[in-house]
Protein backbone atom coordinates (compact mmCIF):
# COMPACT_ATOMS: atom_id res chain seq x y z
CA UNK A 1 0.00 0.00 0.00
CA UNK A 2 1.08 3.58 -0.64
CA UNK A 3 2.50 5.33 2.43
CA UNK A 4 -0.04 7.41 4.42
CA UNK A 5 -0.88 11.03 3.71
CA UNK A 6 0.59 13.22 6.47
CA UNK A 7 -1.84 16.01 7.40
CA UNK A 8 -0.60 18.80 9.68
CA UNK A 9 -3.43 19.78 12.01
CA UNK A 10 -3.89 22.74 14.36
CA UNK A 11 -6.82 24.78 15.66
CA UNK A 12 -6.91 27.20 12.73
CA UNK A 13 -9.79 27.82 10.35
CA UNK A 14 -7.90 25.76 7.76
CA UNK A 15 -8.29 22.49 9.69
CA UNK A 16 -11.36 21.17 7.86
CA UNK A 17 -9.95 22.20 4.49
CA UNK A 18 -6.72 20.34 5.30
CA UNK A 19 -8.84 17.29 6.14
CA UNK A 20 -10.81 17.57 2.89
CA UNK A 21 -7.63 17.85 0.85
CA UNK A 22 -5.99 14.95 2.69
CA UNK A 23 -9.11 12.88 2.11
CA UNK A 24 -9.04 13.65 -1.63
CA UNK A 25 -5.39 12.60 -1.80
CA UNK A 26 -5.93 9.46 0.29
CA UNK A 27 -8.91 8.32 -1.78
CA UNK A 28 -7.07 9.07 -4.99
CA UNK A 29 -3.90 7.23 -3.95
CA UNK A 30 -5.79 4.49 -2.09
CA UNK A 31 -3.98 4.97 1.17
CA UNK A 32 -4.58 6.07 4.78
CA UNK A 33 -4.27 9.39 6.63
CA UNK A 34 -1.98 10.27 9.53
CA UNK A 35 -2.95 13.43 11.42
CA UNK A 36 -0.08 15.22 13.16
CA UNK A 37 -0.15 18.02 15.71
CA UNK A 38 3.12 19.32 17.13
CA UNK A 39 3.38 21.02 20.52
CA UNK A 40 6.10 23.47 19.58
CA UNK A 41 5.10 26.64 21.45
CA UNK A 42 7.33 28.02 24.17
CA UNK A 43 5.89 28.64 27.63
CA UNK A 44 5.76 32.38 26.88
CA UNK A 45 3.55 31.76 23.82
CA UNK A 46 0.89 29.83 25.74
CA UNK A 47 -1.83 32.01 27.21
CA UNK A 48 -4.19 30.40 29.66
CA UNK A 49 -7.84 31.49 29.49
CA UNK A 50 -9.59 32.75 32.56
CA UNK A 51 -12.80 31.20 33.81
CA UNK A 52 -14.97 33.73 31.99
CA UNK A 53 -13.30 32.83 28.69
CA UNK A 54 -14.03 29.12 29.02
CA UNK A 55 -16.99 27.86 27.01
CA UNK A 56 -19.45 26.22 29.40
CA UNK A 57 -19.95 23.41 26.87
CA UNK A 58 -16.23 22.99 26.15
CA UNK A 59 -14.57 19.67 26.88
CA UNK A 60 -11.21 21.42 27.27
CA UNK A 61 -9.78 21.29 30.75
CA UNK A 62 -10.13 24.53 32.72
CA UNK A 63 -6.52 25.20 33.78
CA UNK A 64 -7.28 27.98 36.26
CA UNK A 65 -7.01 26.03 39.54
CA UNK A 66 -3.73 24.36 38.56
CA UNK A 67 -2.34 27.62 37.20
CA UNK A 68 -2.26 29.04 40.71
CA UNK A 69 -0.16 26.11 41.95
CA UNK A 70 2.11 25.33 38.96
CA UNK A 71 1.77 27.73 35.99
CA UNK A 72 4.32 25.87 33.85
CA UNK A 73 2.58 22.52 34.24
CA UNK A 74 -0.82 24.14 33.69
CA UNK A 75 0.33 25.64 30.40
CA UNK A 76 1.85 22.35 29.24
CA UNK A 77 -1.30 20.38 30.04
CA UNK A 78 -3.52 23.03 28.47
CA UNK A 79 -1.49 23.06 25.23
CA UNK A 80 -1.58 19.27 25.14
CA UNK A 81 -5.34 19.25 25.62
CA UNK A 82 -5.83 21.85 22.88
CA UNK A 83 -3.67 19.80 20.51
CA UNK A 84 -5.44 16.53 21.29
CA UNK A 85 -8.82 18.22 20.85
CA UNK A 86 -7.77 19.50 17.41
CA UNK A 87 -6.71 15.98 16.43
CA UNK A 88 -9.91 14.42 17.78
CA UNK A 89 -12.08 16.92 15.92
CA UNK A 90 -10.17 16.34 12.69
CA UNK A 91 -10.42 12.57 13.09
CA UNK A 92 -14.15 12.77 13.78
CA UNK A 93 -14.60 15.01 10.74
CA UNK A 94 -12.78 12.54 8.49
CA UNK A 95 -14.60 9.52 9.95
CA UNK A 96 -17.93 11.21 9.25
CA UNK A 97 -16.99 11.71 5.59
CA UNK A 98 -15.21 8.46 4.75
CA UNK A 99 -14.26 4.99 5.94
CA UNK A 100 -10.58 5.58 5.20
CA UNK A 101 -8.33 4.63 8.10
CA UNK A 102 -7.20 7.63 10.16
CA UNK A 103 -4.56 7.69 12.89
CA UNK A 104 -3.41 10.59 15.08
CA UNK A 105 -0.03 11.65 16.41
CA UNK A 106 0.63 14.29 19.09
CA UNK A 107 4.29 15.23 19.43
CA UNK A 108 6.43 17.59 21.49
CA UNK A 109 9.31 19.48 19.89
CA UNK A 110 9.61 21.36 16.63
CA UNK A 111 7.63 20.75 13.47
CA UNK A 112 10.82 20.14 11.49
CA UNK A 113 11.90 17.45 13.98
CA UNK A 114 8.52 15.78 13.57
CA UNK A 115 8.82 15.93 9.79
CA UNK A 116 12.23 14.29 10.01
CA UNK A 117 10.51 11.43 11.82
CA UNK A 118 7.49 11.04 9.57
CA UNK A 119 8.61 12.15 6.10
CA UNK A 120 10.07 8.78 5.14
CA UNK A 121 6.87 7.15 6.38
CA UNK A 122 4.59 9.38 4.28
CA UNK A 123 3.76 9.84 0.61
CA UNK A 124 2.61 13.46 0.73
CA UNK A 125 2.22 16.36 3.19
CA UNK A 126 -0.99 18.38 3.52
CA UNK A 127 -0.99 21.69 5.40
CA UNK A 128 -2.83 25.01 5.54
CA UNK A 129 -1.24 28.08 4.02
CA UNK A 130 -1.55 29.71 7.45
CA UNK A 131 -1.64 28.26 10.95
CA UNK A 132 -3.63 29.23 14.02
CA UNK A 133 -1.35 32.18 14.81
CA UNK A 134 -1.64 33.74 11.33
CA UNK A 135 -4.94 32.30 10.06
CA UNK A 136 -6.63 35.69 9.75
CA UNK A 137 -3.57 37.56 8.49
CA UNK A 138 -3.93 37.57 4.72
CA UNK A 139 -0.77 39.64 4.31
CA UNK A 140 1.55 36.75 5.04
CA UNK A 141 1.84 33.00 4.93
CA UNK A 142 2.03 30.81 8.00
CA UNK A 143 5.09 30.87 10.23
CA UNK A 144 5.98 27.24 9.41
CA UNK A 145 5.06 27.30 5.73
CA UNK A 146 8.40 28.26 4.23
CA UNK A 147 10.36 25.97 6.54
CA UNK A 148 8.22 22.98 5.60
CA UNK A 149 8.53 23.65 1.86
CA UNK A 150 12.28 24.15 2.08
CA UNK A 151 12.96 21.11 4.26
CA UNK A 152 10.66 18.46 2.81
CA UNK A 153 11.34 16.37 -0.27
CA UNK A 154 7.74 15.16 -0.42
CA UNK A 155 5.00 16.68 -2.58
CA UNK A 156 3.12 19.25 -0.50
CA UNK A 157 -0.58 20.06 -0.76
CA UNK A 158 -1.34 23.55 0.55
CA UNK A 159 -4.96 24.00 1.55
CA UNK A 160 -6.91 27.19 0.94
CA UNK A 161 -9.74 28.20 3.28
CA UNK A 162 -12.43 26.43 1.26
CA UNK A 163 -12.27 23.08 -0.50
CA UNK A 164 -14.04 22.13 -3.68
CA UNK A 165 -13.81 18.87 -5.65
CA UNK A 166 -10.55 18.69 -7.63
CA UNK A 167 -11.51 18.51 -11.29
CA UNK A 168 -9.31 21.03 -13.13
CA UNK A 169 -5.62 21.51 -12.28
CA UNK A 170 -3.38 24.21 -13.73
CA UNK A 171 0.21 23.04 -14.26
CA UNK A 172 2.64 25.96 -14.09
CA UNK A 173 5.03 24.88 -16.84
CA UNK A 174 8.46 26.45 -17.11
CA UNK A 175 10.48 23.55 -18.50
CA UNK A 176 12.48 23.19 -15.27
CA UNK A 177 13.58 19.80 -13.86
CA UNK A 178 11.06 19.74 -11.01
CA UNK A 179 8.05 20.41 -13.20
CA UNK A 180 9.25 17.64 -15.51
CA UNK A 181 9.49 15.33 -12.49
CA UNK A 182 5.95 16.43 -11.63
CA UNK A 183 4.86 15.30 -15.09
CA UNK A 184 6.55 11.94 -14.43
CA UNK A 185 4.65 11.74 -11.13
CA UNK A 186 1.34 12.49 -12.84
CA UNK A 187 1.90 9.82 -15.45
CA UNK A 188 2.35 7.16 -12.75
CA UNK A 189 -0.86 8.05 -10.92
CA UNK A 190 -3.99 6.50 -12.31
CA UNK A 191 -6.27 8.77 -10.26
CA UNK A 192 -5.16 11.85 -12.20
CA UNK A 193 -7.10 10.54 -15.18
CA UNK A 194 -10.24 11.76 -13.41
CA UNK A 195 -9.14 15.39 -13.70
CA UNK A 196 -8.42 17.81 -16.52
CA UNK A 197 -5.00 19.43 -16.71
CA UNK A 198 -4.41 22.88 -18.12
CA UNK A 199 -0.75 23.10 -19.10
CA UNK A 200 0.04 26.80 -18.65
CA UNK A 201 3.09 28.62 -19.98
CA UNK A 202 3.54 32.29 -19.05
CA UNK A 203 5.68 35.04 -20.60
CA UNK A 204 7.84 34.73 -23.67
CA UNK A 205 9.89 31.54 -23.41
CA UNK A 206 12.86 30.23 -25.35
CA UNK A 207 12.27 27.97 -28.32
CA UNK A 208 13.63 25.05 -26.30
CA UNK A 209 11.01 25.55 -23.56
CA UNK A 210 8.23 26.06 -26.10
CA UNK A 211 9.20 22.79 -27.78
CA UNK A 212 9.27 21.05 -24.38
CA UNK A 213 5.82 22.49 -23.68
CA UNK A 214 4.41 20.98 -26.89
CA UNK A 215 6.07 17.64 -26.20
CA UNK A 216 4.75 17.57 -22.63
CA UNK A 217 1.21 18.34 -23.76
CA UNK A 218 1.41 15.54 -26.33
CA UNK A 219 2.82 13.17 -23.70
CA UNK A 220 -0.06 13.81 -21.31
CA UNK A 221 -2.65 13.41 -24.03
CA UNK A 222 -1.11 10.24 -25.45
CA UNK A 223 -1.01 8.77 -21.93
CA UNK A 224 -4.78 9.14 -21.75
CA UNK A 225 -5.01 12.29 -19.65
CA UNK A 226 -7.33 15.19 -20.38
CA UNK A 227 -4.90 18.04 -21.07
CA UNK A 228 -5.44 21.49 -22.54
CA UNK A 229 -2.84 24.14 -23.47
CA UNK A 230 -2.74 27.68 -22.06
CA UNK A 231 -0.16 30.03 -23.59
CA UNK A 232 0.04 33.63 -22.50
CA UNK A 233 2.58 36.46 -22.55
CA UNK A 234 1.51 37.91 -19.20
CA UNK A 235 3.57 37.04 -16.13
CA UNK A 236 3.14 33.89 -14.13
CA UNK A 237 1.18 35.40 -11.23
CA UNK A 238 -1.31 37.05 -13.58
CA UNK A 239 -1.69 33.85 -15.59
CA UNK A 240 -2.78 32.01 -12.47
CA UNK A 241 -4.97 34.62 -10.78
CA UNK A 242 -6.68 35.79 -13.97
CA UNK A 243 -7.70 32.27 -15.00
CA UNK A 244 -9.01 30.73 -11.79
CA UNK A 245 -12.63 31.68 -12.44
CA UNK A 246 -12.68 31.72 -16.28
CA UNK A 247 -11.16 28.24 -16.44
CA UNK A 248 -12.89 26.95 -13.28
CA UNK A 249 -9.57 25.88 -11.75
CA UNK A 250 -9.54 23.84 -8.54
CA UNK A 251 -5.80 23.48 -7.96
CA UNK A 252 -2.42 24.85 -9.03
CA UNK A 253 0.49 22.45 -9.51
CA UNK A 254 4.05 23.79 -9.60
CA UNK A 255 7.65 22.88 -8.91
CA UNK A 256 9.75 24.69 -6.32
CA UNK A 257 13.33 25.89 -5.98
CA UNK A 258 14.86 25.54 -9.39
CA UNK A 259 16.44 28.05 -11.72
CA UNK A 260 13.78 29.53 -13.93
CA UNK A 261 11.68 32.63 -14.38
CA UNK A 262 9.62 31.54 -11.39
CA UNK A 263 12.64 30.61 -9.25
CA UNK A 264 11.59 33.04 -6.52
CA UNK A 265 7.92 32.32 -6.95
CA UNK A 266 7.21 31.16 -3.42
CA UNK A 267 9.15 33.66 -1.42
CA UNK A 268 9.94 36.62 -3.68
CA UNK A 269 8.34 39.87 -2.56
CA UNK A 270 6.02 40.05 -5.58
CA UNK A 271 5.36 36.40 -6.28
CA UNK A 272 4.24 35.53 -2.75
CA UNK A 273 1.03 37.36 -3.61
CA UNK A 274 -0.35 34.41 -5.52
CA UNK A 275 -0.17 32.09 -2.50
CA UNK A 276 -1.75 34.81 -0.36
CA UNK A 277 -4.53 35.54 -2.81
CA UNK A 278 -5.35 32.35 -4.65
CA UNK A 279 -8.58 30.75 -3.42
CA UNK A 280 -7.53 27.28 -4.63
CA UNK A 281 -5.12 24.72 -3.15
CA UNK A 282 -1.56 24.48 -4.43
CA UNK A 283 0.38 21.27 -5.00
CA UNK A 284 4.12 21.95 -4.70
CA UNK A 285 6.29 19.28 -6.22
CA UNK A 286 9.63 18.78 -4.51
CA UNK A 287 12.31 16.14 -5.09
CA UNK A 288 10.36 13.09 -6.16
Amino acid sequence: MTKPILALIDSSIYANSVCDLALWAAKSMQTTIRLLHVLDKSEEEIHLPNTQQMDINSNILNPSPLARQDPTLAKALFAQKIGQTALDEAQNYLNSHSEIEVETRLRHGTLLDALNTYSNKSSMIVMGKRGEQTALDKKRLGLNFENVVRSSELPILVASRHFQPIQRILIAFDGGPLIMKAIDFICTQEFFKNVTFILGMAEQQTQTIQTSFDETLARLQSAGFNAEPLRTEINFEQMVLHNIEPLNLNMLLMGAFHHSKVHNFLFGSKSQAIIHNTPIPVMIMRKL
